[in-house]
């Protein structure tokens, strides 16, 4: 309690600073209020650790009293001398805040085998990842992300898989191993803020959807090079409808498992949705022609997919420039300072709004403070593994490794802060689940749904609306199976991947017809519609569609006022 009640304190006495007096904190002091909430204790074998207690006496005295900061490199503490003249004037705020989180950075990615939560210190059973692989992404918050990849000699079609929230790439590890046997090139990729992901700035970042969405139209720019087909889980299903709404032509198609129906619940700024359609649409017609002579999903030119992503971002940032009076660009693009790094999308600036507080960090006081016992229940492996019982339908599949595995993200410097941007983040500029989809649909998207028929949180009736929304789309359910299908019958999930994505790039037959089924391993795999199969789900069906008829009719007369207003 001490040393969250200290935390705060360091935290809001800096702001206080910052705000009354012009002035940015002398040495580590937001540094210690970021790093108090998750003392980390040293272990062998871990590169470098920190201790709460250790900060304490490292950081506070020399902070307050003589403008020192001090950093701990493993056993031993030197103090590094600083000029308060050239810490405490407004035009040092940057080099400030870069001090202010030298510390994460200096810790990012240590492999920590230990996590305390309130007095009791947790060991990790962590093994380093044979498979991964880091991307330094060119972004204002000087990400370091954190990817695997299989199959690289293969020739199949690229697969990208997003994975769910508090999760990262291991989750896909089965999956990934059948996609790569199946032929496909595989890719799995951490969103900041999650697994091993983190960035190296992150003073006013927002953890939202907005963001992960540009970070994997970036990662496939930059690491894939061709249109690729997007897989995710729950959260990582949301972020895919959002890419392939907003980049229909780096997308191939989207595979849903068991996708979140909404995600975040503070208001979006006004005007960025707007924005956000523009840029599609803008995106959408420099693609056609640039593209006019390929195929919409030919991968048998993509020597210049960067070329032609680039024009298409370029169209965006000119639409997003003039609709919003301003110089960002939605795709990425240059500072107006001429510096050559990349600036904050259009969709970056939504994250910067919010009805009580945007998501950026550092939180504020009275947010930590409300939530820090929340932070701490959920931050422990007997949470995490009863979460995990209560999803899957294969409870022996949940065990101290994935908990584990689970609970190293939290052990992060920056989790706490990155857990409550996470709550607080607005909602996504391109709008829900179903406006996402139908935009992807006006440009020919193909969707597949592959969802475990158990899931408690998203239910069937979650799948057969999004058939309702696109009936092309090929709904396929395993049994038994829960939230997480690809982990929990990853030979049956990949292979009906594989067959979707063979059926559309080569024309293959269907895995299954309309009604059909195979079983597997003890899973079956089922091909249905949206027909209801119990009470709930009529009654669901009943209220869609009576809402869904009333919403088209007020479309109707809205259109008809406003066609006799411009008589008039």
């Amino acid at each position: 309690h001490a040393r969250l009640r200290l935390s705060d304190f360091a935290l809001q006495f800096c702001e206080r600073l910052e705000r009354t007096q012009g002035l940015c904190h002398c040495g580590g002091l937001r540094g210690l209020a970021m790093l108090g909430r998750v003392p980390i204790a040293p272990q062998p074998g871990a590169h470098r650790a920190v201790h709460t207690d250790a900060l304490i006496q490292a950081l506070v005295r020399p902070a307050v009293q003589q403008g020192h900061r001090q950093v701990k490199h493993g056993s031993g503490v030197h103090s590094e001398q600083r000029s308060c003249k050239s810490s405490v004037r407004c035009k040092a705020r940057q080099v400030s805040c870069k001090a202010a989180h030298s510390r994460s950075a200096e810790l990012e990615n240590t492999g920590s085998t230990a996590i305390a939560v309130g007095d009791e210190v947790q060991q990790l059973s962590i093994v380093d990842d044979p498979h991964s692989q880091w991307w330094e992404w060119d972004h204002p918050c000087k990400p370091r992300v954190h990817f695997w990849r299989m199959g690289e000699d293969n020739a199949g079609p690229p697969v990208l898989l997003l994975h769910g929230f508090g999760v990262g790439c291991f989750h896909f590890e089965d999956c990934m191993h059948n996609l790569a046997q199946q032929g496909h090139r595989v890719w799995a990729m951490d969103f900041i803020g999650q697994g091993r992901s983190w960035p190296r700035e992150p003073h006013g970042l927002a953890y939202s959807v907005d963001l992960w969405t540009e970070q994997v139209k970036h990662f496939v720019e930059e690491n894939i090079g061709e249109a690729v087909f997007v897989v995710g889980n729950s959260l990582g299903g949301f972020v895919a409808a959002s890419f392939a709404a907003l980049h229909p032509r780096m997308s191939r198609g989207i595979v849903l498992a068991n996708a979140t129906p909404w995600w975040a619940f503070t208001p979006a700024v006004k005007g960025m949705a707007g924005a956000a359609e523009q840029v599609a649409e803008a995106a959408a017609a420099a693609a056609d022609v640039v593209t006019a002579s390929e195929p919409q999903y030919s991968s048998a030119n993509n020597a210049d997919f960067r070329s032609r992503s680039e024009a298409v971002s370029a169209a965006g940032t000119g639409s997003v420039a003039s609709s919003s009076g301003g110089g960002g660009s939605s795709d990425g693009g240059s500072r107006s300072d001429g510096s050559g790094a990349e600036g904050n999308s259009a969709l970056d600036t939504a994250q910067q709004g919010g009805w009580l507080w945007g998501g950026t960090t550092p939180a504020p006081g009275y947010i930590r403070s409300a939530l820090g016992g929340l932070w701490q229940r959920l931050r422990s492996n007997a949470t995490i593994q009863t979460t995990l019982r209560q999803v899957y339908a294969r409870e022996d599949l949940v065990d101290d490794r994935l908990a584990d595995r689970i609970l190293e993200a939290a052990a992060h410097p920056l989790a706490f802060d990155a857990f409550l941007s996470i709550l607080f983040a607005p909602k996504s500029a391109a709008g829900g689940l179903d406006d996402m989809l139908l935009r992807y649909r006006e440009h020919g998207g193909r969707v597949l749904l592959v969802y475990g028929r158990e899931d408690p949180w998203v239910r069937s009736i979650w799948g057969q609306r999004i058939v309702r929304v696109i009936p092309e789309a090929t709904y396929l359910q395993l049994s038994p199976s829960g939230h997480c299908p690809h982990a929990e019958a990853p030979a049956l999930f990949a292979r009906s991947v594989a067959a979707w994505v063979a059926q559309l790039e080569g024309g293959a037959a269907p895995l299954l017809p309309l009604g059909g089924s195979l079983q597997e391993g003890g899973v079956t795999l089922k091909r249905v519609d949206d027909s209801p199969s119990n009470a709930l789900e009529y009654v669901v069906w009943a209220v869609y569609t009576v809402t869904t008829s009333a919403k088209r009719a007020f479309n109707r007369l809205l259109g008809q006022l406003e066609g006799r207003q411009e008589l008039n």
